[in-house]
Formats: C-alpha cells, sequence, structure tokens
C-alpha cells in the first residue's frame, strides 16, 4: 500500500515539475494588411520603370515574439511567413498577423529573370532581386510599401 501511495505523489510531482509556467502563447491578436507596387528596369531604351512581372512571389515575415505581449526572454520564438503574388500592374497585397504594440515585417521577393531590353532589337538576360525591406505594423492598420527589383 505505502508502494503505491509514493508511486501516486511520485507521479503527481512529476506532472506539476513539467508543466511550466514561463511558457509564452502566441497569440493573433489581429491582422495588418500591406500592399503596394513592385517595380524595376525592365526597359533601359526607356527612362521609366516597369511592372514586376505578374506571379512573382512576395514573403513577409515576421517573429512570433512579437505577437506576444509579455514575451520570456527564455524561449525562441519562431518565424512566421506569409506569401501572395504579384497581380496586374504589379500590384500585391498581403495580410499578417498583427498585435496592438507594433510587429516588424521584413519583405522580400523570389527572384524572377527577365530579357532585358538594352537597345534596339538587343536584349540581355537578367536576374532581378527584391531589395529587402522592413516595416512595422499594428492591429487594424493598413501600410502601403512599394517595392523595388534590381
Amino acid at each position: 500500500m505505502n508502494k503505491k501511495i509514493l508511486i501516486v505523489i511520485s507521479l503527481v510531482a512529476l506532472i506539476f515539475i513539467s508543466c511550466n509556467d514561463d511558457e509564452a502563447t502566441v497569440v493573433k491578436n489581429g491582422s495588418s494588411t500591406i500592399s503596394g507596387v513592385a517595380t524595376c528596369q525592365l526597359d533601359l531604351t526607356n527612362s521609366g520603370e516597369e511592372y514586376v512581372p505578374a506571379g512573382t512571389k512576395i514573403i513577409a515575415t515576421i517573429n512570433t515574439q512579437d505577437l506576444v505581449n509579455s514575451p520570456n526572454a527564455n524561449i525562441t520564438y519562431p518565424n512566421r511567413t506569409f506569401t501572395t503574388t504579384i497581380g496586374d500592374n504589379g500590384k500585391y497585397s498581403l495580410t499578417v498577423d498583427a498585435n496592438v504594440k507594433t510587429v516588424t515585417v521584413n519583405i522580400t521577393g523570389s527572384d524572377f529573370e527577365y530579357d532585358q531590353v538594352i537597345g534596339v532589337d538587343t536584349y540581355s538576360r537578367k536576374v532581378y532581386s527584391c531589395s529587402p525591406t522592413t516595416v512595422t505594423v499594428v492591429d487594424g492598420v493598413s501600410k502601403i510599401e512599394d517595392l523595388y527589383f534590381q
């Protein structure tokens, strides 16, 4: 009988020890929409910029620690990624998780290749990359962030 009681007490103690009050829960309090226009220089024979081709992928990343009201310094919080594709006229829009406090969003785009016009009937293959950018958002507030591919 004493052996059974000792086993039960040990199990209860193990359960209490394994519970960690320090663990913080990532909470999605709301969202924010980031939109803009992505441009690049596809044609060197004109002075303006052109729109990045439709279908090019845009990637936004946040650290989920920004979604925790009282983050624990002993916890490594994972990143969360959001994606969208560029539509007509270089436009993109994506919705990211947000909080009542500032959330930092890192935005970049997938590389793409294009035969850049460098002269009359003259083309040169070029790989375009998006210049990474960082914006901050809060719940319910929209941001406009134009992107440039070089």
